[in-house]
């Protein structure tokens, strides 16, 4: 099984980008997305593995059309969701709330994971002489990389700029269990537009009205590893990124210019992973938010 697994999951890249509008449905030749399927797993000399679905703990998820490419192997409780199903409830759900809104869709790991992101160009707020849309990401994955889920987040388009923010903006989650019930998300699009126009256009405009001292902030980015370094530890934010935060914020005077100046690098560096991405966003927010009496 752990070879597998590797020679599968080894390959995480982004393989397609499509650019759409939600409001006039893709069909699925437009986009070709994999379509998984259940599959027994076999050892090389063809025999059953324990890993067989005969022991009601296991199975494979394969690609529908090419059953001996394995994606992951998984508890057979495992439910799938297939990724058209996925992105057409979405669309759907937007195009019912009468928002225009663009699409693009990244295929990972061979087709076995999407992840997708919606600006909405009619959503947005200005700041700080930004203009900020909203911002809504889905993924779904077959290789058991991700659950069902998708979070509000915003976007600045001219400059781009992604905020993923912290707190609880995600309006769907649910891992792939038998409880799934991926309609639920066609629920939430809703809720996630009024969580832009009120939770995070809020937060932004205290972060930018809370005034920072430029000197203490700058000793504070860089004294976020220390600890980490002291105690043989990984570094909480890789040293390759926060050298260029701190670069960034040379001149921030407010804990928005704190927390863009993050945002910028993070959100503009290529060969970052999606997860890695939001992750660290999130950390930064969070560290900014924890420090903030020591920066004033």
């Amino acid at each position: 099984m752990n070879m597998i697994m590797a020679k599968q999951l080894q390959n995480y890249n982004v393989t397609e980008t499509t650019s759409i509008k939600p409001m006039e449905v893709a069909q699925q030749d437009e986009l070709e997305f994999v379509r998984a399927k259940e599959v027994a797993i076999f050892s090389q000399d063809g025999e059953e593995s324990e890993y067989n679905p005969l022991n009601k703990q296991w199975k494979g998820i394969a690609d529908e059309s090419n059953p001996n490419k394995v994606f992951n192997i998984v508890s057979n409780g495992y439910k799938i969701a297939q990724h058209e199903d996925v992105y057409n409830l979405i669309s759907e759900a937007i195009k019912d709330h009468g928002l225009d809104a663009e699409v693009k869709v990244d295929k990972l790991n061979d087709g076995a994971r999407i992840h997708g992101r919606v600006t909405f160009p009619e959503l947005k707020f200005d700041l700080n002489g930004r203009t900020i849309n909203m911002r809504m990401t889905f993924d779904n994955s077959y290789d058991a990389t991700t659950g069902v889920r998708m979070i509000v987040g915003a976007r600045c388009v001219k400059q781009g700029i992604v905020y993923y923010v912290r707190g609880t903006y995600s309006t769907f989650y649910h891992r792939h269990t038998k409880g799934l019930d991926i309609n639920d998300i066609t629920k939430k699009v809703e809720k996630g537009v009024k969580a832009f126009q009120e939770k995070i256009h809020q937060k932004f405009v205290e972060y930018s009205n809370e005034k920072i001292d430029k000197q203490k902030a700058l000793d504070f980015l860089k004294s976020i590893n220390n600890d980490a370094k002291k105690n043989n530890k990984a570094n909480e934010i890789p040293d390759k990124y926060l050298s260029k935060i701190i670069k960034q914020a040379q001149n921030a005077n407010t804990q928005w210019d704190l927390y863009e100046a993050s945002c910028m690098v993070l959100s503009q560096d290529k060969d970052i992973s999606v997860d890695n991405q939001r992750t660290l966003s999130v950390k930064m927010d969070s560290k900014i938010q924890a420090n903030l009496s020591k920066i004033k």
